[in-house]
This record gives C-alpha cells, structure tokens and sequence, in this order.
C-alpha cells in the first residue's frame, strides 16, 4: 500500500482509522482525533534509556532462541542420521 502521510490530514487519517478499527477490528466506539493523529506524528520524546535496553535485550533473547532451535534442529538430524546408519549395517 502507498504510503499516505504526505496526502492525508490528521483528520482525514482519523477517520480512515475510525472506520478499519470499526467495520474490521470489532470496535464500534473507536473516536480517534485529528487531534491524536497529530501527537502521534509528532513524537515529543525520545525512547527512554528503559524501553531501549528492553528492546535490545528482547533481540538478544529472540537470537538466542533461534540458535538453540538450530542446535537442537542439528543434534536430531545427527541422531537420525546415525540411527539410519546403524539400521544399514
């Protein structure tokens, strides 16, 4: 989808979001302002020194997971593989 930032007002991006959250994401009381659309647009902060080092650990931790997945992926094929071997012999 093209982006719309640069086309669209605030206002008019409230509304397109107040319809897709009403008619597809089940929530008929949603009253989004051109208002909120602004404050989000414009962040004032940035991430706090917290939700940084959160982050950076939460991809620490997903790396982690992929090599234990490969590591136990690898250790199986191996058994396999020698249990096929044992079976031929």
């Amino acid at each position: 989808m093209p982006g719309l930032a640069d086309k669209l007002t605030d206002r008019q991006i409230a509304l397109l979001a107040n319809y897709t959250r009403s008619t597809f994401g089940s929530r008929p009381d949603s009253d989004l302002t051109g208002a909120d659309v602004a404050l989000i647009r414009t962040p004032d902060d940035e991430m706090p020194e917290t939700l940084r080092l959160l982050q950076t650990l939460a991809w620490v931790g997903v790396a982690a997971g992929v090599l234990v997945a490969l590591t136990v992926l690898m250790i199986w094929w191996r058994v396999g593989r020698g249990r096929h071997k044992r079976q031929e012999a």
